[in-house]
């Protein structure tokens, strides 16, 4: 029923075909990959609210993400802490890990907790994957705050005990202490229910709003403070002071408790408020990079210093995360060698995603190629500029393309 041009142009896209197609057309400076995300797979055939799918309803999903598969999809992603995804069970995703299995697909989970319940977390992620057989990747492996920091022991001994009963398991990790996401999640998952406006209403309700209230305060708590909360950037012209500044700052400048604070951000800014919380530990971070299942990854988005996409103040993974592992713990931290550290970056998240001809450096192979100075390596990118590029790299290759000339894009769009 839909006019070509508008099924395959933004953001009429009915499927992954029409997506890819539209970036062969367009050109683009990577080798891009996508997953299915789950949460839009239970959206668009369950909707947004917390309720178990029908059979016909999981039927549904399960031709769905079928289909996307077989049009060149590599598995499908899930973030069990963020809506709808939470609302789902083990039992559903494990059926959906099925067709995944089936086509020999990634599993990508952002596990159901990242804190106090991270042990369970993990133990429900391996359970999907042995009832499914799916190829299980778990997303930025983390323990959260600081009375949860002395699991790591455990939680990497639950992904060992499961690599040896036969599971294919690997976890990612981004080199940095602080994490990103979105200041709604200090909403409880059951008041995120719903279209836009009922969740607003919901926080314009001051009956409502008090009870959300004290479960954004006990999550502060949790994080150590008010001064571990940074917020990322604030589209509200009234709002940009904020940008940059941690809660204990905003509530300093404006005379408001934490909660007030919060609330009027998320009320003011329609819910979009991108945050940083400064909850791990560096020591955990350098034991989960000498894991030999462990890679780096930025778990972070693309931004460019220019346009559109230089208007948020994004976490400074998503300019730094390579460089940051190779300059910091590598070289500076030793806490793996070099080699092993270049296969953590190339054949070992290669191998992840089954691209059979990429990921080393060996003839017929695809070019695809970074070339850097291993003394002079470093990310430069921080939480008030992130947007700033490393250090020390002075080539890039992209399918045997240069693209980056001694540290210039050259325009080449060979992706």
């Amino acid at each position: 029923e839909h006019k070509d041009e508008l099924r395959h142009g933004y953001p009429y896209w009915q499927d992954a075909d029409g997506y890819l197609d539209a970036l062969r057309k367009n050109k683009v400076g990577v080798n891009f990959l996508s997953y299915v995300g789950f949460g839009m797979l239970r959206s668009a055939v369950v909707g947004d609210n917390n309720v178990p799918p029908t059979k016909e309803q999981l039927d549904k999903m399960c031709q769905l993400l079928d289909h996307e598969m077989e049009v060149g999809i590599i598995g499908m992603s899930t973030g069990l802490e963020y809506t709808p995804d939470a609302y789902a069970s083990t039992d559903e995703i494990a059926e959906l890990c099925k067709v995944v299995a089936k086509h020999n697909g990634l599993f990508a989970i952002h596990m159901r907790n990242e804190d106090d319940y991270v042990e369970e977390a993990i133990a429900e992620a391996i359970e999907i994957a042995r009832r499914s057989g799916v190829r299980l990747q778990i997303s930025h492996l983390k323990a959260q705050n600081e009375p949860n920091w002395g699991k790591l022991p455990n939680m990497l001994r639950l992904i060992d005990d499961a690599k040896a009963s036969g599971i294919d398991v690997a976890f990612d990790r981004y080199p940095y202490a602080a994490f990103s996401t979105g200041l709604g999640t200090f909403i409880p998952t059951d008041m995120r229910q719903g279209t836009f406006e009922e969740r607003m209403g919901r926080l314009k309700d001051e009956k409502i709003a008090a009870e959300i209230g004290k479960y954004a305060v006990s999550r502060v708590k949790r994080l150590g403070g008010p001064q571990n909360v940074l917020i990322a950037a604030c589209k509200n012209p009234d709002n940009v002071q904020f940008s940059g500044k941690n809660i204990a700052e905003c509530c300093a400048m404006t005379g408001k408790s934490e909660w007030e604070m919060i609330r009027y951000l998320l009320i003011s800014e329609n819910l979009g408020v991108q945050m940083a919380g400064f909850a791990m530990k560096e020591d955990n971070l350098k034991t989960l990079y000498a894991h030999p299942l462990a890679m780096p990854a930025s778990d972070g988005s693309v931004y460019s210093p220019e346009g559109v996409l230089s208007e948020a103040i994004p976490h400074p993974r998503s300019y730094g995360t390579m460089p940051r592992f190779l300059g910091k713990y590598v070289r500076e931290d030793k806490v793996i060698d070099w080699p092993e550290a270049i296969r953590k970056c190339t054949s070992l998240p290669a191998s992840r995603l089954n691209l059979k001809d990429r990921g080393l450096l060996l003839p017929n192979y695809a070019a695809d190629i970074v070339v850097f100075d291993k003394e002079t390596i470093k990310d430069t990118a921080d939480y008030i500029n992130p947007h700033q590029f490393p250090d020390g790299i002075a080539h890039v290759f992209v399918n045997g393309n240069h693209t980056i000339e001694n540290k210039k894009f050259v325009g080449q769009l060979s992706g």
